[in-house]
């Protein structure tokens, strides 16, 4: 009997459904929906560290300077226009005392004790354009974004010959800016 009522109201559901009378459309109507979106001049630095190695101020570098290097990627929107990197003169730039390349030394590396060890950072190899702070000729990284939206530089460093300091590892902490 369960059984029979069962098909009994199936039956009667799809009689139901059969006499419900189907809905059409009156009519159709379209409009325009407006998609917009702002994209923004954005930069980022990503600067690895310079490392120079081992510095030697009675041997090998008593006479001669040692140099390092290192790539800096700078990332910016594609078309970013006016754009300039700068890098100040670190955590220790006015304990730097020795002559670098082109002139006194803008920056020093600390070993934590009162004792520095001097250097710079040039934007060139031949070490003629030291690194600066400010936007002026070519002492800093002019990126161009016009077809890509990544850039990278050589950042050179130097430490002058016969820097008299102690034994120890030595640091600092220089802050690219990238202006846009």
């Amino acid at each position: 009997m369960v059984q029979k009522s069962g098909a009994a109201l199936s039956l009667a559901a799809a009689l139901c459904l059969a006499l419900v009378p189907l809905v059409t459309n009156a009519g159709e109507s379209s409009g325009t929906l407006a998609v917009t979106a702002n994209v923004s001049t954005k930069c980022k630095v990503s600067a690895p560290t310079l490392a120079f190695g081992d510095y030697d101020p009675v041997g090998a570098n008593a006479n001669a300077v040692l140099d390092g290097t290192t790539t800096a990627t700078f990332t910016c929107t594609r078309g970013a226009t006016n754009v300039y990197v700068t890098a100040d003169t670190g955590l220790n730039g006015p304990h730097a005392t020795g002559s670098c390349a082109v002139a006194k030394c803008t920056r020093a590396m600390s070993d934590g004790s009162s004792h520095y060890l001097s250097y710079d950072l040039y934007t060139n190899a031949a070490f003629t354009n030291v690194w600066n702070t400010t936007n002026s000729d070519d002492h800093v990284f002019r990126p161009t974004f016009d077809t890509g939206n990544v850039a990278t530089a050589t950042v050179h460093g130097q430490i002058p010959a016969a820097e008299n300091v102690p034994a120890g590892g030595y640091t600092d902490s220089v802050t690219m800016t990238i202006n846009f």
